[in-house]
């Protein structure tokens, strides 16, 4: 009865382990704005806020752009920079892929909000996500 038990509570402690391994990317970011070009991801945009993903920094981005994209750009404000929005742009070269992360408020703890749109240059075309994100910088 005893091994019978236990052999039961490693099979759900197993399960459980598969599962947690098996977790989506969803829980390394608090927002996200992807273009897709032909059903794939073309260009992509995370944002950590406050310390919620602390290897990437503090109110963070990572900014992808995939082959074939020539550039991808997030652009955001802050509910203290008067309207004006902030560009970063990551550029491919040589046919692949590229990735920058980075952040402007490392030290901010001060709770507002942070606005952010992604752009991509792909195929002679420019093209910008239809929805801005509003997130927090914490």
């Amino acid at each position: 009865m005893r091994s019978n038990v236990l052999s039961r509570t490693l099979a759900v402690a197993a399960a459980v382990g598969l599962v947690v391994a098996t977790a989506t990317p969803a829980s390394a970011y608090t927002s996200f704005l992807e273009l897709k070009q032909s059903g794939n991801m073309a260009a992509i945009v995370w944002y950590n806020s406050g310390t919620h993903n602390l290897s990437k920094g503090r109110n963070s981005f990572t900014l992808r752009a995939a082959a074939g994209t020539a550039w991808a750009r997030v652009s955001y404000t802050t509910a203290y920079a008067e309207g004006k929005w902030r560009p970063h742009t990551v550029t491919t070269s040589g046919g692949k892929a590229a990735e920058i992360t980075f952040t402007d408020y490392p030290y901010d703890s001060e709770r507002h909000w942070i606005k952010y749109r992604l752009c991509m240059y792909r195929g002679g075309v420019e093209t910008c996500h239809i929805y801005t994100i509003t997130d927090y910088i914490d």
